[in-house]
């Protein structure tokens, strides 16, 4: 039994793909909008404000013709789709059995962050 969890049909299950087949791309103009603006403030935060504006100048130029509303999928992009999905479900859920499993042992884990 499968529930409907509130997922849009854009992003569910890829399908697979016998020929190269037409497909709406994943993410909306905003959301790629969205994307492009958060990487955009990451470089601002990472450089000093003149290198930055003009990286970030350049690489707005490149993202904003980049956007497709169609991708084109063959097989083999379908398969490295569904790795990357695979991979990202499988570090997930080994990383929250390790942490219960430490937490029940008397571990901590303390996450530091570069900046």
């Amino acid at each position: 039994m499968v529930r409907n969890d509130g997922t849009p049909n854009r992003k569910k299950y890829l399908g697979i793909l016998s020929l190269v087949k037409r497909k709406i791309n994943s993410l909306t103009q905003k959301e790629y909008d969205l994307y492009t603006n958060e990487y955009a403030n990451c470089i601002k935060k990472a450089y000093n404000e003149n290198i930055a504006q003009k990286y970030i100048k350049e690489y707005l130029v490149k993202q904003a013709i980049r956007y497709k509303k169609y991708d084109y999928y063959h097989s083999r992009i379908w398969v490295e789709k569904k790795k990357y999905q695979s991979y990202n479900h499988l570090t997930t859920i080994v990383y929250i059995v390790a942490f219960i499993k430490s937490y029940q042992q008397g571990y901590s884990i303390v996450i530091g962050l570069l900046c």
